[in-house]
Formats: structure tokens, C-alpha cells, sequence
């Protein structure tokens, strides 16, 4: 069976290191999406090169862990450090969202999107910094902001492990019951599958093979925390990918 993969590499706008190697393998054919940081540090160097890829998609990382706010909106200050900068994901899975901090979101959510899209056009899709997005208090804050602006395609949660990695039952319900509200709810655009590039070279070394026809696999290119997935993703990649595979983008699932 034929599969249609995307291969999405995240944080782009986070450093200028990252951008540069994002680019570089776009400009190799081995990357075909990425999403932006709309608060990353080097945005600006993102908007100087991104219409040189035209042939990619380019979605919205999603942020409020990390970095600091576009609104100076206060019903946030309860996920902000003392410096005004978000405090981290822990906090975001601690925090209680009540009606003042959703409203909150919504608006840094809305801000975000917009800055990327006053900076460049259409948004090809949604995911987040840290997958707060599959973060079950905050769906109805996505729904809302698809809705919003007409993004139709959405990051599922991850759904494809490798042979020894265990996921309890329990977990891997509350992951298929999130995904399928994701697609169905206000119906959204998803590939099958998503995982890291770890992920899906251990299946493949393994003889596994992976039953979804659609995949989106996770890399993240120039980081100092994903360094081995990386040295792993520039060595092997031509070995991954034959007739049977298709690289696709989020504009064509």
C-alpha cells in the first residue's frame, strides 16, 4: 500500500540555527512542512526566506509555554513567570482554566495566527509548542480558533510508537476518543498517523509495518535537545523513503 507522508519540522522562528537548518533541508526535498513560533526569537528570519519554499506548507506552533506573550492581555499572568514570560508546561497542566484564562488564550491564540498570517498568508495548518494543543482542557479553545480563521487542518495527538515502547490501554483510549473528536467535531483534516522520525525509523528497522496511509512524522532540525534525531534523520533519510511513499505537505492532505 502506498503511504503519503508529511514531514514536518517544528520550531521554526525558535533560533536562528534552527531556521537555517529547517531551510537547508527543505531546500534538499527532505522536509516538506514546518511550523512557525509566532513569539520565537527569530521570526524576523523566518519572514526574509520562507517565500523561497513554496513548494511546502507552513503552519502555526501554537505557543504558551515558552517565550513571551503577544498580548499584554492580565487574565495570562497566572501561567507567567515573574518575568512576563510563559512558565513552562507544567504549569499548563496544572492550571485551572477558568473563564478568564480561556479568554486569555483565546486572544494569544488569535494574535498568534494573525501574526502569521499578516507576515506571510495562508496557514496551512495547527499544532502547538510542547502538543499543549491535544491538552484535553484547551480543545474547545482550538476548535474555536480553527473556527475563527478557517483552519481546517490540525496535529492529532501521537498515535504511532515504536515495538517496545508501552502505552497503557487506558491512555491509548483517551488518545482515540481526542483524535476522533479532532476530526469530527467541527470537522477538521488529519493525516491517519503521527509520530517523531525516532518513532518511525524504529518501526521500520524493526520490519513493522505501519498500517496508516496518511502519516505526519515530527523532526526538529538545528535543536541542541533533539540532537541524535537529527544526526539519525540527515544519515538515514534516503533509506526511509521509496517508490511505495509519497512526500506530501499539509496543503494536499
Amino acid at each position: 500500500m502506498n503511504k503519503f507522508i508529511i514531514i514536518n519540522a517544528d520550531d521554526l522562528g525558535y533560533n536562528n540555527t534552527i531556521n537555517e537548518r529547517i531551510f537547508s533541508y527543505m531546500g534538499e526535498g527532505k522536509v516538506t512542512s514546518a511550523s512557525i513560533i509566532p513569539n520565537g526569537p527569530s521570526l524576523d528570519e523566518v519572514f526574509q526566506n520562507i517565500n523561497k519554499y513554496n513548494i511546502c506548507s507552513f503552519g502555526v506552533h501554537l505557543n504558551i509555554t515558552e517565550f513571551s506573550p503577544l498580548t499584554a492581555c492580565t487574565s495570562l499572568n497566572k501561567i507567567l513567570d515573574c518575568n512576563g514570560n510563559f512558565s513552562g508546561l507544567e504549569t499548563i497542566k496544572n492550571a485551572v482554566i477558568d473563564r478568564d484564562l480561556k479568554n486569555g488564550i483565546f486572544k494569544e491564540f488569535s494574535l498568534q495566527i494573525e501574526k502569521i498570517k499578516n507576515k506571510y498568508g495562508d496557514v496551512s495548518h495547527i499544532d502547538s509548542h510542547q502538543h499543549i494543543h491535544t491538552q484535553p482542557k484547551l480543545f474547545f479553545i482550538i476548535k474555536d480558533i480553527q473556527k475563527k480563521y478557517n483552519i481546517k487542518n490540525v496535529r492529532i495527538s501521537r498515535n504511532i510508537y515504536p515495538l517496545d515502547y508501552k502505552v497503557s490501554k487506558i491512555l491509548m483510549c483517551k488518545k482515540l476518543i481526542y483524535n476522533f473528536m479532532l476530526r469530527h467535531y467541527d470537522s477538521s483534516n488529519t493525516v491517519d498517523g503521527f509520530c517523531s522520525f525516532i518513532d518511525y525509523y524504529s518501526n521500520y528497522v524493526n520490519g513493522i509495518d505501519i498500517r496508516q496511509k496518511t502519516i505526519e512524522i515530527m523532526i526538529h532540525p538545528g535543536s541542541i535537545n533533539y540532537k541524535s534525531e537529527d544526526d539519525l534523520f540527515y544519515s538515514e533519510w534516503d533509506l526511509l523513503f521509496g517508490s511505495k511513499v509519497k512526500l506530501i505537505n499539509y496543503n494536499q492532505i
